[in-house]
């Protein structure tokens, strides 16, 4: 296997070059979880996954909360599938509480204080939701809560691990906030050992061939828990080293390797570069510093036969949508082609004509 080969098959197992799902719930179930902290960015990082899916059909899914945006794994914004909710959060939680321990204790977040504020939420959103950040903000301060270093948002964190409130549609440019409604009340049993396994065969049927490291980085999981994670389906995974990593997937003889050219457009953290801690094989050094700013924040971008070719911008108007594709080095009139290709499909998402510039 060569690195051709894995982006190929992770483009596969991505859900990006061929689907089988047609609804986001069907799709995040497949795929366990999709980095969501780009709310935008991120309902067309499930849109592209399903063929003729519009943003109304992401903003149905998450209204009607069968899938969820909320902080898990290592942990930033998620979109999981409900049913993945309970038990994913009960895996995640203990990790990211001890990530924000001390922030937590630094401004004065003790479980009275957590339990009084969880309270004030759940009866606001209960009186009136979904409800945007400043909205529940306003009300927090309202009943006494200080807000002085961003207080609040730590509190709103506090509610989410808690279960209790997960975001709702967006309202123009604001994301809300909705109640979950008892969802972690279907955990009836919980074994920690067979929840890592779930959570590392998810993430290698949906984002293999991929390695310890990288399951590690997406995961939150430590070393050790992941590697035992691995042990347990190792009888069903297979294994490839190249360049001194071995690479770990399910049994994916029944796919082709072809040599077709493909084109994508890919939202910014798209789980298809965010999600590995090595992205050698997707994207050179140079052109790296281009996609991924030294702090971490990830670009869309142009992805041409599984690797990183360019990035792409968008400017949402009220009945259009401007994309502009900047391409690394000259494509070539067939990649700008399909390129162009993939940014009416975008439009089409929106629901929008589109307006395309090439640079």
């Amino acid at each position: 296997m060569n690195f051709a080969e894995i982006n190929h098959l992770r483009l596969h197992n991505h859900q990006v070059e061929s689907s089988d799902y047609s609804t986001p719930k069907a799709l995040l179930e497949w795929m366990g979880a999709m980095q969501a902290q780009d709310y935008e960015m991120a309902k067309w990082a499930v849109g592209v996954r399903l063929p003729d899916a519009t943003r109304e059909d992401i903003e149905d899914a998450i209204e009607n909360i069968r899938i969820i945006r909320t902080h898990l794994l290592r942990p930033t914004w998620h979109f999981i599938s409900a049913e993945h909710f309970p038990w994913l959060l009960e895996l995640s939680r203990p990790r990211v509480m001890i990530a924000i321990r001390s922030r937590q204790k630094q401004l004065g977040l003790t479980d009275k204080v957590v339990s009084e504020s969880n309270e004030v939420i759940e009866k606001t959103l209960a009186a009136s939701q979904p409800l945007t950040r400043k909205e529940l903000l306003d009300q927090l301060e309202e009943t006494g809560f200080e807000n002085k270093n961003n207080r609040i948002s730590h509190l709103l964190l506090r509610a989410e691990l808690d279960g209790i409130i997960g975001s709702g549609p967006s309202r123009g440019t604001q994301y809300t906030y909705k109640l979950m409604e008892g969802r972690l009340t279907e955990v009836s049993s919980f074994d920690k050992e067979e929840a890592q396994a779930r959570l590392a065969r998810l993430y290698f049927q949906s984002h293999g061939p991929a390695t310890l490291k990288d399951f590690v980085w997406w995961s939150g999981l430590t070393k050790t828990r992941s590697r035992k994670a691995i042990e347990m389906l190792k009888p069903e995974l297979m294994s490839e080293e190249i360049r001194d990593h071995k690479y770990w997937f399910f049994d994916e003889s029944g796919q082709t390797i072809h040599n077709k050219q493909s084109v994508y457009l890919l939202p910014a953290y798209d789980e298809y570069v965010i999600s590995y801690r090595n992205r050698e094989m997707m994207i050179n050094e140079e052109d790296e510093a281009k996609a991924i700013s030294a702090n971490g924040i990830f670009r869309p971008v142009i992805v041409v036969n599984g690797v990183v070719k360019g990035i792409w911008k968008r400017t949402v108007q009220s009945d259009s949508v401007e994309v502009k594709l900047e391409f690394f080095v000259n494509p070539g009139p067939e990649v700008v082609k399909k390129a162009a290709e993939q940014a009416e499909r975008f439009a089409g998402f929106l629901g929008k004509k589109l307006d395309l510039a090439v640079d």
